[in-house]
């Protein structure tokens, strides 16, 4: 049988980055006897199809198209090709996988047990890191939420008890977590303290390197953006967000403004501090356990940002947008019609 490993984010680590990287030099992979297979691979590089087939909460984009029978024997018939390669220990990357459901968890171990060893690989960021840029990227996918000390309040961020309930699923020793520190890296980039990690005996030289992305918006969309969603109020609302941070100036000269107040950072100290001390004495290398330790002291990273709800604004701007796309969209006139 086939060993797996399996990387399982979290969210805002750099995902989408490593799962580019892997995905583009899956053939690389290969020569050093690592599959990354393709079934139930999104085009961005994650299989996030195969965690669409045993998670619960995905995307609509990623919701299962196929029955979850035809899609296993799919992926045992792709890990025969890939063993009779000679291939005996297969990647699979997808942030999706990182919450477990109870609801889904019997397609979830039908899915494991076709392998004989699996290690799960997680990195995590220290909540207050976590939380503002997870809030970013909701409001650039236009799901409008609240203000950002509301979201703070509201966000179950707890990562203990779903390391244990992995621990559980795949055996005591097999879950290795990581933090999202650069000072932890082993290697110069995400991608080589990611194969590192993984023990694959490669360097990110080796394997194409992806372009950016997952770009963080500056505060200031975030406030137009906000105003102007949810997405569904917006025609072509990716393009759109693109287009307010390209046209809108930051509200703050000089730093980069933070939405991250000294009174939500020790809100978030008193529910995770000693929590995470004891992710790190369970689950982390013994020169890690303080890397999600809380600091005393709270040093912001730049200004704090005061939220607004820019109504008017956001109103101009989409107009502005509607009238760029009907530009955009119409016909264009023969050659020989007349001006």
């Amino acid at each position: 049988m086939t060993d797996l490993t399996l990387h399982i984010g979290s969210n805002k680590t750099g995902t989408t980055y490593i799962q580019g990287a892997l995905s583009a030099g899956d053939g690389v992979l290969a020569e050093a006897g690592v599959g990354y297979p393709v079934v139930g691979r999104a085009q961005s590089g994650a299989h996030h199809f195969l965690a669409g087939q045993v998670a619960e909460r995905m995307p609509r984009a990623f919701k299962p198209k196929q029955p979850f029978e035809q899609f296993l024997g799919e992926l045992k018939q792709e890990l025969l090709v890939l063993q009779g390669r000679g291939l005996t220990r297969v990647l699979i990357s997808s942030e999706s996988m990182f919450l477990l459901r109870n609801k889904n968890l019997e397609r979830l171990q039908q899915f494991l047990a076709l392998f004989e060893n699996v290690t799960v690989v997680v990195y995590l960021r220290r909540q207050d890191k976590f939380l503002p840029s997870f809030y970013n990227s909701l409001v650039r996918t236009g799901m409008s939420p609240p203000t950002f000390d509301e979201f703070c309040r509201n966000q179950g961020a707890s990562y203990l008890p779903n390391l244990d309930a992995w621990s559980a699923l795949v055996g005591q020793g097999r879950v290795l977590v990581r933090p999202f520190e650069r000072c932890y890296w082993r290697g110069d980039t995400l991608v080589d303290e990611f194969l590192a990690t993984c023990d694959i005996p490669l360097h990110a030289e080796n394997l194409p390197v992806p372009q950016a992305v997952n770009e963080s918006l500056s505060l200031a969309a975030i406030d137009i953006l906000r105003a102007a969603g949810p997405r569904k109020r917006v025609e072509r609302w990716d393009r759109f967000a693109r287009f307010v941070d390209a046209n809108v100036p930051p509200s703050e000269p000089g730093a980069e403004p933070t939405l991250m107040t000294e009174a939500i950072y020790r809100k978030l100290k008193r529910r995770f501090h000693a929590e995470n001390l004891e992710l790190g004495r369970r689950y982390m290398a013994p020169e890690a356990v303080q890397a999600l330790a809380f600091d005393d002291d709270y040093e912001p990273a730049g200004p704090v940002h005061e939220q607004s709800l820019p109504v008017s604004a956001a109103a101009v701007l989409v107009a502005l947008w509607k009238k760029h796309l009907r530009a955009v969209d119409a016909p264009a006139a023969p050659k020989d019609a007349p001006i």
